[in-house]
């Protein structure tokens, strides 16, 4: 699930992306194949806010990326 339709939109189709996202948008359909299943969502801001909040903090902190099933309260990231 995601925010932005421009990405969501990219993930669905198998064309090669020619702008700036293109060697991100080559990873994304070169790693596709290591599901059985995968679906590509769009969502509101407001519905994916916490992980809209966690981005920001990642990046804020120079991170690249958190485990997956940790929380904002696992990160002690909370009160932020």
């Amino acid at each position: 699930m995601g925010d932005s339709k421009t990405i969501i939109n990219k993930c669905k189709t198998e064309a090669r992306d020619k702008s700036v996202l293109g060697a991100i948008m080559d990873d994304i359909q070169n790693n596709k194949t290591r599901f059985q299943k995968i679906v590509f969502r769009f969502i509101q801001r407001t519905e994916n806010a916490k992980t809209h909040n966690l981005e920001k903090e990642a990046l804020r902190k120079g991170e690249g990326s958190y485990l997956v099933g940790e929380t904002r309260e696992e990160l002690n990231l909370g009160g932020r």
